[in-house]
């Protein structure tokens, strides 16, 4: 039997976010024997941005949805909804670490995980071209790709050494500080995964240097395939033998949009209302901001939509290229829409894989 571990993408942005549903949702995910829940992490979101991202993830004009821009902080979130679950695990994907101090985030974190009793998973990323509002509405530089990474690197090491010892000392050009003294400490050592578009690119490179030095784990782009999966898994796996870092237990997360129903009719209803609605998300979301309107006819064309059948069909064809989790991310116009996927899911999808 094909093994795969999942996670799903809870409510905690976006339209159909609310307090009742993040804990239905969790709840439920935890029941059906998912792995992991996952959340994003940003600060400031406009009122623009919410109707179109994340894309395919609540419909604004659905009246039970909100207008206001709902983003619940990551952190506080998955605290929160540590305490109303016991088994599954936390995940941050990914955190947003060029807008946050590490010294504080590192606090907070730790905290997470001694009140989880060791359940979280971090996901850290660099941010890209589509968050530069953000860094201006938050007055803080949008560095070059390069140094964004060294920074990443700065607040990984400084995060480490302020969870791992007693007194803490770092200086660095990021982060700087003396004899630290921050408890709790972690229940466990925190895993660490990269997001990042791509680990191809050699050793050399700011995310592939990153990975090899700091990460557990890599979350790949929604858009990548099977084939383009396993290709930059085998690359990714021959730079780590040329310099010596031992791969044992690192994970390859697949995020996944899918839209999933007992007949294909209903995963299309699920869907339908996106080509009409989101027709400018290629602005919000960086994997596809490069090809503009391409970007939305790629995501939409990109999105998983069947019958249980053509999601298990899915999963084994990128167990196969080498993804040891995927993150579910569903699409739907209304919660009623997200949940009645999740239980397919639960019940009709992960079987064949635990």
């Amino acid at each position: 039997m094909t093994k795969m571990r999942f996670a799903v993408r809870v409510p905690h942005i976006g339209p159909a976010a609310s307090v009742d549903r993040l804990v239905e949702v969790t709840q439920e995910a935890e029941a059906l024997g998912f792995d992991a829940i996952m959340v994003t992490d940003h600060i400031h979101k406009s009122f623009e941005k919410h109707r179109s991202s994340p894309p395919a993830s609540g419909w604004f004009k659905d009246s039970s949805n909100t207008e206001e821009p709902v983003h619940f902080d990551a952190v506080t979130s998955l605290s929160f909804l540590g305490g109303m679950t016991s088994r599954i695990r936390l995940g941050v994907g990914v955190m947003a670490m060029p807008l946050r101090d590490p010294v504080t985030l590192a606090k907070g974190l730790s905290t997470l995980d001694a009140l989880s009793r060791g359940r979280l998973l971090l996901g850290v990323g660099v941010c890209n071209v589509t968050d530069k509002p953000e860094f201006a509405a938050l007055g803080k530089p949008f560095l070059p790709y390069a140094e964004r990474y060294l920074q990443l690197s700065e607040s990984i090491d400084a995060m480490r050494e302020i969870w791992e010892h007693e007194k803490a000392t770092f200086h660095g050009r990021y982060v700087d500080f003396q004899d630290l003294i921050v408890f709790p400490k972690p229940a466990r050592r925190i895993p660490v995964w990269i997001g990042c578009g791509s680990l191809s690119k050699g050793a050399d490179h700011p995310a592939v240097r990153f990975t090899l030095d700091h990460a557990d784990g890599w979350l790949f782009p929604f858009l990548a395939n099977p084939d383009e999966v396993g290709g930059m898994i085998t690359d990714f796996r021959a730079t780590a033998d040329e310099v010596g870092r031992d791969l044992a237990g690192f994970d390859y997360v697949i995020q996944r949009r899918i839209s999933v129903g007992t007949t294909e009719a209903e995963a299309h209803a699920n869907v339908d209302w996106v080509a009409q609605e989101q027709t400018d998300m290629w602005k919000w979301a960086g994997y596809m901001h490069a090809q503009g309107t391409s970007g939305f006819d790629a995501n939409l064309a990109n999105i998983s939509l069947g019958t249980p059948a053509d999601i298990r069909a899915l999963v084994r064809r990128y167990a196969a290229a080498g993804a040891t989790m995927m993150e579910i991310v569903p699409a739907f116009a209304t919660y009623d829409q997200l949940l009645r996927q999740l239980r397919l899911v639960g019940e009709e999808v992960l079987p064949e894989f635990a």
